[in-house]
């Protein structure tokens, strides 16, 4: 307007005014063409306030130009006016930041800057050590304790101080409006100017705040998340700091040497907050003092003088120096099965093979057989069953998951006929089959207690186990082969059972093939992807509030979602891997863990799918050609595209 022009042209020649407020007059910018005249011509202007106006990025533009070179204004505030959006008026508020070293008090909060605008300044004014107040709420970021920009990945908007937003008047300290800050947190959005910050000295001085004498000294202040502040070279004993702190009751305290402790020589009150994850270096401390050492800060009315110089000697924006730990060359350690992946499976030693073959020994009906009546003899041969007890109880893993009985894994009559085809145990003159079904039926045979875990026509483990000794005398004691029972069961394992299931043993495998550092490796690359994988493929029949687990039918639906399934790789094969793979159990007959896949479980059970379908046999050449087609292989690298959905 013409009155507006009329000020604009007085203040261009005007030689006493060092203060000009046109907030909330509707300047605009064309206003800003004058005003920014004026800056050029005027040397003695040292506040101008443009609160609240209708200037956008292109008068911002203007008005920040004529700053660069401007070296008498001290304080300007410019908020409430939307300058932001502009990548022209960004570009030179950076510019401005980066070469002004007059301005001392800026205010440029709630100017519609954006995301990528705020990161933009952020990084302009980190060099800057003269702007001693800067203000940018109601954009993106915050600004912290030492007058940094930060604007984290995440940052949004912080409007919550727009209604109680504070007009900076000069170099004056004007209070604390925003409340309460926790003193767990940094303060955000801070001035040293408008909050009258005090400059401090705090240290830990030997033979005062304590005997020790540390190599390594960290100072923690309330008001800054009590991060750790390094205080590298000591000064005659004495490891101090000088800081900026806000006014009121400053807690602190010291890590000397890793140790949290307090100053002998500085005021302490009783603390009752836990203090979590201070991070130095590489380790998080956690700190629980009983007391903290206090500074009572009293606030400055003014923080820089009537010449707008400080009374202080810390800088803004001056970054702390790093403390570098010393590089400590780490050993290699040799691989060791108790620092893997598969550490949680519990292997088959000595004392749970014999709690579980004490258990099927117990809970069989060999005793009752007429060639155990005397003890001596029921003896030996209980002794020559726990010796091969291991190789039977694995043949048992990979027969009984051949044709299961419902969702039990046993043995039916079919299968045990073939197994003992392949043993010789039938032959045309000692044993036909007919015998054989005879003694199937008989082991079957009894009182039955109506559990599921215990098919009426199929062998379960401890049914395994009798049945031998029932062929063993039948075969070789019954018709004078052998003159002992003994005699007639170490026949049968020696030269009939032995040599075909000793290939199913499962121990060597593990300890040869899978318990390896190569498995081991590829487990730990793909880990937080197995992860998602169990979770999403495991549950489905775990009851409320109990840990969840994978049931054979959710091995089936990953095996059949991963197109593994077809007329080579079958659902047998699927049962065999699950039932190899789960932990030996003592009790299968009154527990329904052996039907409940853990985690590490899971992973056995995948390995062995890998190695079934893999399209060579283990020790020959693969081709590459019959790697990445196989529908395994391009379904499995599929799944690590897809953690975020399984997690």
């Amino acid at each position: 307007s013409r009155g507006l022009g009329d000020v604009y042209k007085r203040q261009t020649w005007d030689t006493t005014l060092e203060a000009l407020n046109l907030s909330k007059n509707l300047v605009t910018d064309a206003s800003a063409e004058k005003i920014a005249d004026v800056l050029d011509a005027n040397s003695t202007l040292r506040e101008l306030y443009l609160h609240w106006n209708q200037l956008s990025g292109r008068g911002g533009s203007l008005i920040f130009g004529s700053l660069i070179s401007n070296r008498s204004l001290k304080v300007l505030d410019i908020s409430w006016n939307a300058l932001g959006h502009s990548p022209e008026c960004t570009s030179v508020v950076c510019d401005l930041l980066t070469k002004n070293t007059s301005l001392v008090h800026l205010d440029m909060s709630n100017t519609n800057f954006s995301f990528t605008e705020s990161r933009a300044i952020s990084k302009a004014i980190e060099p800057n050590r003269t702007c001693y107040g800067f203000h940018f709420s109601g954009n993106y970021g915050f600004v912290d304790h030492k007058g940094f920009l930060i604007v984290p990945d995440d940052a949004e908007k912080n409007l919550g101080d727009s209604l109680i937003k504070r007009r900076i008047r000069g170099v004056e300290a004007i209070g604390d409006l925003k409340g309460p800050t926790p003193l767990d947190l940094p303060l955000k959005d801070s001035c040293w100017v408008c909050d009258g910050w005090q400059e401090v000295t705090v240290g830990w001085r030997t033979g005062r705040s304590g005997l020790l004498r540390p190599n390594l000294t960290f100072l923690h202040f309330d008001h800054e998340g009590f991060t750790p502040i390094w205080i590298p070279q000591p000064t005659e004993g004495n490891w101090t700091v000088t800081r900026m702190v806000p006014p009121g009751t400053r807690r602190l305290f010291f890590t000397l040497d890793g140790e949290s402790l307090i100053a002998a020589d500085i005021a302490a009150e009783t603390n009752h907050e836990l203090i979590e994850d201070i991070r130095i270096g590489d380790d998080y401390l956690t700190v629980e003092l009983p007391r903290m050492n206090v500074l009572q800060v009293k606030p400055t009315h003014h923080t820089l003088d009537e010449d707008y110089d400080p009374h202080f000697t810390c800088r803004p924006r001056d970054p702390d120096r790093i403390w570098i730990p010393p590089r400590i060359e780490k050993k290699i350690l040799p691989w060791d099965f108790r620092i893997s992946v598969f550490r949680e499976y519990v292997k088959d030693d000595e004392d749970l093979l014999t709690r579980c073959f004490e258990a099927d020994w117990s809970n069989s009906r060999i005793l009752n057989l007429p060639s155990m009546k005397r003890p001596e003899d029921a003896d030996e041969v209980k002794a020559y069953l726990r010796s091969v007890y291991p190789c039977l109880k694995d043949a048992y893993r990979n027969y009984s998951a051949i044709s299961i009985a419902g969702d039990i894994f046993s043995i039916g009559s079919n299968v045990f006929s073939e197994l003992a085809n392949s043993c010789g145990i039938i032959d045309s003159k000692t044993f036909a089959l007919r015998d054989l079904d005879f003694h199937f039926i008989a082991t079957n045979a009894g009182p039955s207690d109506n559990n599921p875990r215990n098919p009426k026509n199929a062998l379960v483990r401890h049914k395994f186990l009798e049945i031998f000794v029932r062929i063993a005398e039948d075969k070789f004691l019954k018709r004078k082969v052998v003159g002992t029972i003994i005699e007639a069961v170490r026949k049968l394992f020696e030269e009939h059972l032995m040599p075909v299931m000793q290939k199913y043993e499962q121990t060597s495998w593990r300890i040869d093939r899978y318990w390896t550092e190569e498995c081991d490796i590829v487990y730990k690359v793909y880990y937080q992807v197995l992860q998602g994988v169990y979770k999403k493929y495991s549950g489905a029949k775990t009851k409320p509030g109990h840990k969840k687990f994978m049931a054979l039918e959710e091995l089936y639906r990953l095996c059949n979602d991963a197109g593994i399934i077809d007329d080579v790789f079958v659902d047998r094969d699927v049962n065999m891997c699950f039932n190899s793979a789960m932990m030996t159990q003592v009790d299968e007959l009154n527990s329904d863990r052996i039907f409940q896949m853990s985690f590490v479980e899971f992973l056995e059970a995948l390995a062995r799918i890998a190695e079934d379908w893999s399209p060579a046999a283990v020790g020959t050449e693969v081709d590459p050609s019959l790697l990445f087609p196989s529908p395994f292989c391009r379904t499995f690298h599929s799944k690590s595209a897809e953690i975020n959905h399984f997690t």
